[in-house]
């Protein structure tokens, strides 16, 4: 036992000294994620409160219309005979062509003819087609209104319901939920990043320096040699996920991420208040998810004949389990079956996001950490075996 600590501390020693391991275990978690989440905010803030420009040709002929189109909220309304080239050319989010008669035809009781134009690859464009719609539904239910009244019927005939709509979801809710498209994601990324370059430097580095053959001659046998560095790397790891969730949860609380179409915006961070269990669950599984990463990349390292070939063995490692549970965790409301709580990673993103949202399953929880465990107990033998072979440590 004493020989492993010597080694952890040694290793842990040696990472601290090193800018690069640094840079990934505590530049990256501490800047980047507060700079994505600031970021994020920012530009869809000033996507949403910038007003949308519309033009509109031939505005004389409903001039009725387009007053309720200016009365909407951020909505620019100009005058243009060519609406199409206005939006073509980016002078207009959206153009309103208005048929010459409409409102004579409808005051005959005939339906005026209009044209929208829009550009379906620009954001802007649907919010102006929104304030359209709007505009248009608005006139057209005044319209119909009057027709009915000169008729002597009541306009409440046509509206048999009245429904108002009511949102169960408390801050609570909102924030777990809200939460559980982004923290997976990043718990699974810095799992991985966070003892990647630990795990490469202490391996393939080694080689290259040609320290490692003096660390076999030590005492200390490959067993306690394999477990000392595995414990410096699963450290690293576990470092870098307490920064980047700290910084995460700090940056919410400067810039709350908010939720579009539901009216009401929530505080991901404060609004959120997790059960003990749920917190001790979330723990565990980052910890099983750093310490399988950390052999997993151990042992691709220790295979490499180079640091930089370590990288070309470890980074499609990255790739493969980050882009299937980025895709899983940013998919709301995602419900699979039984088997996929089998699959290891993959399983533990979903049981991330149960525990954001509300209790997760028994069933479920119990399938993920047995899973864990055993994909843990594999990676560890990997490493194991592959620091059992002096073929492959001594691979230069």
């Amino acid at each position: 036992m004493h020989n492993i600590m010597t080694i952890w501390m040694k290793e842990l020693r040696d990472t601290v000294r090193d800018r690069r391991t640094l840079t990934v275990m505590v530049l990256v978690p501490i800047l980047l994620t507060p700079a994505l989440i600031v970021g994020m905010n920012m530009l869809a803030r000033a996507t949403s409160s910038k007003p949308v420009r519309i033009a509109v040709s031939n505005e004389a002929a409903a001039p009725q219309l387009v007053q309720l189109l200016r009365r909407q909220p951020l909505v620019t309304v100009t005058s243009n005979f060519d609406p199409t080239g206005a939006v073509k050319g980016g002078a207009a989010d959206a153009g309103l062509a208005i048929a010459p008669g409409f409102a004579s035809r409808v005051g005959q009781g005939s339906a005026g003819h209009l044209t929208v134009i829009l550009d379906s690859t620009q954001t802007s464009s649907d919010r102006a087609l929104t304030a359209i719609s709007a505009a248009r539904e608005e006139y057209g239910a005044g319209v119909v209104a009057g027709r009915l009244r000169s008729r002597g019927v009541d306009p409440a005939v046509l509206s048999p319901v009245a429904a108002t709509t009511r949102d169960v979801a408390t801050k609570q809710a909102l924030a777990g939920f809200l939460l559980s498209l982004i923290v997976p994601a990043f718990l699974v990324s810095y799992s991985m990043m966070g003892g990647m370059y630990t795990a490469m430097d202490i391996a393939a580095g080694e080689k290259e320096r040609f320290t490692l053959e003096a660390l076999l001659l030590s005492p200390a046998t490959k067993l306690q040699i394999t477990l000392g560095k595995l414990l410096a790397v699963s450290t690293v790891a576990l470092v870098t996920i307490v920064l980047a969730l700290t910084a995460l949860f700090v940056a919410l609380e400067k810039a709350p991420l908010t939720s579009s179409g539901t009216g009401t915006g929530a505080n991901a961070a404060g609004a959120l208040s997790l059960p003990m269990g749920s917190i001790l669950l979330l723990a565990l599984l980052g910890a099983l998810l750093a310490l399988a990463f950390s052999a997993l990349e151990l042992a691709l390292s220790i295979l490499a004949r180079s640091f930089k070939e370590a990288q070309s063995y470890v980074t499609p490692l990255y790739l493969v389990a980050f882009i299937p549970t980025f895709a899983l965790a940013a998919i709301p409301g995602l419900k699979l079956g039984a088997a996929f709580y089998l699959i290891p990673v993959v399983n533990a993103v979903l049981v991330f996001k149960e525990a954001l949202v509300g209790t997760p399953a028994a069933s479920h929880v119990l399938l993920t950490i047995l899973t864990m465990l055993l994909f843990c107990l594999v990676s560890v033998l990997v490493t194991l075996r592959a620091f059992s072979d002096e073929r492959v440590l001594l691979r230069s």
